[in-house]
């Protein structure tokens, strides 16, 4: 049997605990779902240890920001 939702169970739970916050803040934990992947994977490509530093900040404030807005 399969959840009505068609989610899983670490799915419904993200569902679950955004529901609960304003819809702004949804949006934003929204954009950092997708953007946080795609800094992990240029983080990861990225040449040079300039490159990688930079790359390893933003990826630092994105996961502090997902993580203060509780997503």
């Amino acid at each position: 049997m399969q959840p009505l939702t068609g989610l899983d169970e670490q799915g419904f739970n993200k569902f679950e605990r955004r529901s609960k916050l304003p819809p702004g803040v949804r949006e934003q934990c929204a954009r950092l779902d997708m953007e946080l992947p795609r800094l992990k994977a240029v983080e990861q490509q990225a040449k040079g240890q300039g490159d990688k530093d930079d790359v390893a900040k933003a990826l630092f404030r994105a996961r502090s920001r997902y993580h203060e807005m509780k997503c």
